[in-house]
């Protein structure tokens, strides 16, 4: 699994992502963190993020070549969504149709007039559950300003334009109180955005299967620009100095002078 992190700021003419490199398999007997980020652009002012199992490179392949005379947001979503139906129904014949004697969903749909009612049942309960397991994060400008889209199985879309941040990744649990916290909004500087997604990111960490590597992006009119290693340990630093900050020190004295009041069970 992974997490992934995506939010506006500067009103919404930026943004900002986050993501860790940690890749594993279905049933993480693979885990590692490999030396590419999970980011790949589009275009000048537009990043894919893929978060779930081992990664699908030439989902990623295909949506660039698809995309890549696009720049209205809304129709490379459009291309997304698209891909990833390709993906599924490739997926859905090679693992579950062709080994029960099906060529396509073509075929299975002609044969199904033959078939008993308990096979066709069957076949739909195992199309239906099936999932690659994946989610993409589309983070880029247009004309309209920032924008943040999610893709994620059947290829369904989500827009979090309105909510100011996505965070997509097994560690979302640990994620959205963060921005909850701050009351975030994309009215923010992309330094305060920087800080609080890092904050979400550590966060997340203590969810199983997401690395410790940081990458991050910032998104704006001047274009892509990676965020450098030594503004990533900055970050760290002052993550690190919260954890052991004066507010601990308080926390100490008031908890000291605290007075735990009991009565006995069943006493009112």
């Amino acid at each position: 699994m992974t997490q992934l992190i995506g939010a506006l700021c500067d009103n919404g003419k930026s943004i900002i992502t986050l993501s860790d490199r940690m890749v594993s398999s279905g049933d993480m007997t693979i885990t590692f963190e490999p030396d590419s980020p999970k980011y790949n652009s589009i275009n000048e002012k537009c990043i894919i993020l893929l978060a779930g199992t081992l990664l699908e490179p030439c989902l990623i392949e295909d949506i660039k070549e698809q995309g890549k005379n696009e720049r209205d947001m809304r129709k490379l979503v459009e291309v997304c969504k698209q891909q990833f139906s390709d993906l599924k129904t490739k997926r859905i014949e090679e693992e579950i149709l062709r080994p029960h004697g099906f060529e396509s969903f073509g075929d299975f749909h002609e044969k199904s007039q033959r078939l008993h009612d308990g096979i066709i049942m069957q076949m739909n309960s195992l199309i239906d559950r099936h999932s690659l397991d994946l989610v993409m994060l589309l983070a880029g400008l247009d004309e309209g300003g920032a924008h943040l889209f999610m893709v994620s199985d059947p290829g369904a879309q989500a827009c979090f334009d309105a909510v100011g941040f996505c965070c997509p990744g097994i560690g979302q649990r640990h994620t959205d109180p963060v921005f909850a916290l701050y009351r975030y909004s994309v009215k923010i500087s992309p330094k305060e955005a920087l800080l609080i997604t890092f904050e979400a990111k550590k966060r997340a960490e203590m969810a199983g299967g997401i690395g410790v590597t940081t990458d991050a992006t910032l998104i704006s009119k001047e274009g892509i620009k990676v965020i450098l290693d030594e503004t990533l340990q900055e970050l760290e630093d002052i993550h690190n100095d919260q954890k052991k900050g004066p507010w601990q020190e308080w926390l100490k004295s008031r908890v000291g002078k605290l007075a735990i009041k009991t009565r006995p069970l069943g006493i009112t």
